[in-house]
């Protein structure tokens, strides 16, 4: 152990899953006591600000304030390899991994808790509070006690005061990027005021003959490094001002740098999770809600059709019930398309019902994958199986996913005419639907190693043991 971290939350609430955490902060010392890094900042809950005659934090002190996802790098990385300690570290531990967790990060191991090891160092106190126990080892109280940082330094001060021992292992953090945005603390708040958007002196939103180039290229700059900070607001906001530009220019410009970033992120199709991350921080500096940002990237997002339906093409349904997903991939083999279960990077299409936005979804988005509604599929099913009969093309389209069959050698054969005996092998076909071995069903699915009861004639589907 070579690091001791001591933290402390202010929340709306005391519930994890109703409130949300608007202050935290981190002392960090050696073994000896010693002071080797402060770090505080208050944050957005997105939500009504609970108790503020508790923690004296009020909505107007947090507006420019980020969320948790925003610092959870800085945050994280100060504790991992140390052993934190809280007073009363059950209800910060709760409240702290339940916002890592919504920000996709991880953080494991015990905490210490500095309550309990007060009440076995001095027993006998009427309360146990973190200043009436500060108060009997004749520790001076801040002025600003429930301020996060004042506590978590309180804390320590408590904690070395009494010999306490850590006894628990260092804990593991792991943030989900590797960039975040600079910290907003209690003393800042008055200077920032509620947004970190350039204004014009100009209020009007119309716009003027004025150029944007220069404001674009300047927003570019500045948040290269995925930062923003305090000095490079007044130097775009006193460009604006110099530039003579109305609020229409700069909202202007701010939809020019903002339609150039989704753009530059939508280039190879992909959306990964540090360009995300560096939505989230544009979204935050500069104003833009979460959900219109979503609402950009799913317009400009990749076609949500392949084309022409064509025998092959390797299909994955996500929020369709087990027995729609069944008449479905029977649809599927009327025409030689393959359905799989998980989404690759071979996936050819993505089929939704209702709405896209499930875990495949949001992955089908990220590897540009295109997406199709169960309407829109099944009509080209049905228009590719027409077309295939008057063409005679229907059977050819069967003959081509049971070539693969007919392909395969004479001890493939034999192995996969033999499913209770399956022996994984280069030559056996992906999962999918294929001729029945047996002759007794037109179709009967294969998983990949073996055969399966399910079974498909005509539009019906079943069961039948082989």
């Amino acid at each position: 152990m070579s690091k001791l971290a001591f933290v402390d939350v202010e929340t709306t609430g005391l519930s994890p899953s109703k409130a949300g955490i608007v202050e935290i902060g981190i002392v960090t010392t050696d073994t000896s006591g010693h002071v080797v890094d402060r770090y505080e900042t208050l944050l957005n809950p997105l939500m009504k600000i609970g108790a503020v005659r508790i923690h004296g934090i009020k909505a107007a002190m947090v507006a420019s304030a980020p969320t948790f996802e925003l610092v959870a790098y800085d945050v994280l990385r100060r504790l991992d390899g140390a052993s934190v300690v809280a007073f009363n570290a059950p209800f910060d531990q709760e409240f702290l991994t339940a916002a890592v967790e919504r920000s996709e990060g991880t953080i494991r191991g015990p905490w210490t808790c500095a309550l309990k090891a007060s009440r076995r160092s001095i027993p006998g106190l009427r309360q146990y509070r973190l200043p009436d126990v500060a108060q009997h080892l004749g520790l001076g109280i801040p002025e600003n006690l429930h301020s996060a940082l004042a506590d978590a330094e309180l804390c320590a001060q408590v904690f070395f005061s009494m010999g306490a021992k850590v006894q628990t292992r260092p804990v593991r953090a792991k943030p989900s990027t590797s960039f975040g945005v600079p910290p907003l603390p209690r003393s800042a708040t008055n200077d920032l005021g509620k947004s970190r958007r350039p204004v014009a002196k100009d209020r009007r939103l119309d716009r003027t003959d004025r150029p944007i180039d220069e404001v674009v290229s300047l927003l570019h700059a500045s948040f290269a490094d995925q930062l923003f900070t305090l000095a490079e607001v007044k130097a775009l906001s006193k460009l604006v001002d110099s530039l003579g530009m109305s609020q229409g220019d700069v909202l202007a410009a701010l939809n020019q740098f903002l339609d150039e970033q989704i753009t530059e992120i939508l280039s190879d199709g992909i959306i990964d999770a540090e360009e995300r991350q560096r939505l989230r921080v544009i979204s935050h500096h500069l104003g833009y809600p979460a959900p219109y940002i979503e609402k950009l990237l799913k317009r400009r997002a990749p076609s949500t059709s392949p084309g022409v339906l064509q025998p092959g093409l390797n299909v994955v349904f996500t929020n369709l019930s087990e027995e729609r997903t069944w008449e479905v991939t029977s649809s599927c083999a009327s025409i030689g398309l393959v359905p799989r279960p998980n989404l690759s990077k071979t996936t050819d299409l993505l089929v939704f019902e209702n709405s896209w936005d499930t875990t495949k979804g949001r992955r089908a988005l990220e590897l540009g994958l295109p997406r199709m509604a169960i309407g829109d599929f099944m009509a080209e099913v049905a228009r590719a199986g027409n077309a295939g009969q008057s063409s005679g093309t229907h059977m050819s389209s069967l003959k081509t996913v049971a070539g693969r069959v007919s392909r395969m050698g004479s001890q493939a054969k034999s192995r996969l005419l033999q499913p209770t005996k399956p022996e994984p092998t280069e030559n056996l076909p992906p999962a999918g639907w294929f001729p029945d071995p047996r002759n007794r069903h037109e179709l009967r699915w294969w998983n990949g190693s073996r055969w399966t009861d399910h079974i498909a004639d005509g539009d019906r589907v079943g069961s039948d043991p082989l």
